[in-house]
């Protein structure tokens, strides 16, 4: 995400965008490591080496900076999974004519679920906005809608959508829905709880061929999920 935000300037970028872009970076980590409460301006000022009064300059204070951080982030995650959403809109107007197979909901859950694997795990400075967003679900404040509006809602409300029509289900149940939930957990668990995962490989980090082991298990477990959910495989569509 921070190579995301950097990638969308200007190919010559004022120095008040740079200024701008260092104060969001510093702020993600800060906020990420001690919540909106516990950071600290001055950390982030320093961190980002502005002078304390830029936050004040560029976002009036440090509320004004955490919604920029979502504000921004959720923008940019958004942009990257547009294209998927796009897909996926087309591949359910087209469903009024022609049903859906188990392979067109498995391949369009497997498009949804690569660009959250790529948001979320594909560099080890995007844990700090990983932690932003684990907060915001656990004690939502005013920016939980950003999050939820720009990115869980569509995100989810596809995967449901997908799955329910694997499974037999009705998209709009919660069953169907905690199902959906269950496939976004796949990918968390990575970010979560990836102390565990090294210490149990012997792993410093995850990243290159790591990386790639951690997606090729993702998906191979999403796969075997939605197998698990197909109506025509269940005894429920063979009675």
């Amino acid at each position: 995400m921070i190579d995301l935000l950097r990638a969308h300037l200007d190919a010559n970028p004022s120095k008040a965008e740079l200024a701008r872009l260092a104060l969001l970076e510093a702020a993600i980590e800060e906020f990420g490591l001690r919540g909106v409460e516990g950071a600290r301006t001055r950390a982030i000022a320093e961190k980002a080496q502005q002078n304390l009064g830029s936050i004040a300059y560029y976002f009036k204070n440090k509320e004004g900076l955490y919604y920029a951080v979502a504000e921004t982030t959720t923008g940019m995650m958004r942009t990257l999974m547009q294209p998927v959403f796009e897909q996926a809109d087309a591949l359910i107007a087209r469903e009024a004519e022609q049903p859906l197979s188990f392979d067109d909901c498995l391949q369009m859950v497997l498009k949804l679920v690569e660009p959250m694997m790529q948001a979320l795990l594909g560099s080890e400075r995007m844990a700090a906005l990983s932690l932003i967003i684990m907060r915001e679900q656990m004690r939502p404040t005013q920016i939980f809608d950003l999050y939820y509006e720009r990115l869980v809602r569509p995100l989810h409300t596809y995967l449901t959508h997908f799955l329910a029509r694997c499974a037999g289900d009705d998209p709009t149940s919660a069953q169907a829905m905690a199902r959906a939930h269950a496939i976004v957990g796949q990918v968390l668990i990575f970010r979560n709880a990836q102390a565990a995962l090294c210490r149990r490989t012997g792993w410093a980090s995850i990243d290159g061929a790591q990386r790639e082991i951690v997606y090729a298990s993702i998906r191979a477990s999403v796969e075997a999920t939605m197998r698990g959910f197909d109506a025509h495989s269940s005894p429920r569509s063979q009675s």
